[in-house]
């Protein structure tokens, strides 16, 4: 019996050695893991898209699962919203902006904050409007505020 293929999806401004300890921890598991590396800022999640289709593609007959961390989730869905066959597995999305990200719609009101978050500002802001896929999806996702020695806390946590 071949083994269930999990793609892991790094976020922005990240690479896919960032996932390396989820990938070990799911390789002791039992899972096939790949590391899905993209251009997150100059590419843009058209561009993403299209290679992890190529790339679902490639693993015909496999049961695989994606795990998308932030921007690698909304990647990983609108894949699956492209070409709903490619998968029979589930979609696990860590910490990504599925209704929209409040600091997205903020820093592309910043002079050249929308240079910052690149090519995927437009997805960023939005998320994904709505799951009406085949695919069970799970969402982690948490509110800690971040408060650094001298008690002063990040604005985009309330």
């Amino acid at each position: 019996m071949a083994k269930e293929q999990v793609i892991l999806i790094h976020g922005l401004w990240m690479r896919g050695f960032t996932l390396a300890m989820l990938r070990r921890r799911l390789e002791a598991a039992g899972y096939s893991v790949e590391s899905f590396d993209y251009a997150s800022v100059f590419g843009g999640a058209d561009s993403g898209v299209e290679r992890l289709l190529r790339r679902a593609k490639e693993l015909k007959n496999t049961k695989i699962h994606f795990v998308g961390h932030s921007l690698g989730g909304l990647i990983a869905l609108q894949a699956l919203q492209r070409a709903p066959e490619l998968t029979r597995g589930h979609v696990v999305c860590l910490g990504s902006p599925l209704r929209g990200s409040a600091v997205a719609r903020g820093v592309a009101n910043i002079p050249g904050g929308s240079f910052v978050v690149g090519r995927n500002i437009d997805v960023l802001r939005r998320g994904i409007e709505r799951w009406d896929g085949a695919q069970p999806v799970g969402a982690i996702a948490g509110r800690l505020p971040l408060v650094c020695r001298s008690g002063w806390a990040s604005p985009w946590v309330r």
